[in-house]
C-alpha cells in the first residue's frame, strides 16, 4: 500500500470511531502542530528533522483515537524527503495539568528522496509506533506534547546501498521517533 492509503484509512478509522463508541460527556477533538525527529542512524545512516500535524478523538476518559502525518523535508544532497502517516489509539489518563499516555499506532512511511531510487530497492513500507506520551495543560483548552516512540519498519527483503557502495538487506529495522507538539482541544 502507499502512504496514502495507509493515512486514508487510518483517517477512516479515525472518524468510524466518532459515531460508535462516542460518550457526550467525555469526547473531544484535539489538533496539534509538532516537530519530530525519526533516528535512522543505524539502519540508514539517517536522522531526519520533520514537520506534521495529528488529530484526536476522545472516545472515553481512557481511550483516543489518534491520527497523524509529518513530512522530512529533502536535503539539497537528496536524502531524507520521508513521509511518515500513522494511526491508532492512546490510552492513558488526564489529571489537572498533566495526562500521561501510551500509544500504539499503524500506517506507512515512504522514502521520497531523490537518493533513495539508487539507494533503496522499495521505497513504500509499513511503520507501527509504539510508546509513551505526556500532556502539559498550560490552559483549559491549550497542551504541549511530548511523544516518545519505537517506529518499526519491516523492510523485508529491501536492500540498501550505503554511501560506500555496500549492499546489504534491511529486514525489520526498529527506530526512536520523538515529536514534540503543540495543539488545543475543541
Amino acid at each position: 500500500m502507499k502512504i496514502a492509503q495507509y493515512t486514508i484509512l487510518s483517517i477512516i478509522v479515525f472518524l468510524a470511531g466518532h459515531t460508535a463508541y462516542a460518550e457526550d460527556d467525555e469526547t473531544s477533538f484535539d489538533a496539534s502542530l509538532q516537530i519530530a525527529v525519526l533516528d535512522m542512524r543505524g539502519n540508514l545512516g539517517e536522522k531526519p528533522l520533520g514537520v506534521g500535524g495529528r488529530l484526536g478523538y476522545q472516545l472515553t476518559s481512557l481511550l483516543c483515537l489518534d491520527a497523524g502525518l509529518v513530512h522530512f523535508p529533502e536535503d539539497p544532497s537528496g536524502n531524507f524527503g520521508e513521509t511518515l502517516g500513522l494511526g491508532g489509539i492512546r490510552i492513558g489518563k488526564r489529571y489537572e495539568k498533566l495526562g500521561v499516555f501510551a500509544k500504539a499506532r499503524a500506517g506507512g512511511i515512504n522514502f521520497g528522496g531523490r537518493a533513495f531510487n539508487m539507494r533503496l530497492s522499495d521505497r513504500t513500507h509499513a511503520a507501527f509506533d509504539v510508546g509513551a506520551m505526556l500532556e502539559y495543560y498550560a490552559k483549559k483548552n491549550f497542551f504541549a506534547r511530548l511523544d516518545i516512540g519505537d517506529c518499526i519498519i519491516p523492510f523485508g527483503n529491501t536492500t540498501f546501498r550505503s554511501e560506500e557502495g555496500q549492499l546489504m538487506r534491511l529486514a525489520t529495522k526498529h527506530n526512536l521517533l520523538l515529536e514534540l507538539g503543540i495543539g488545543f482541544r475543541f
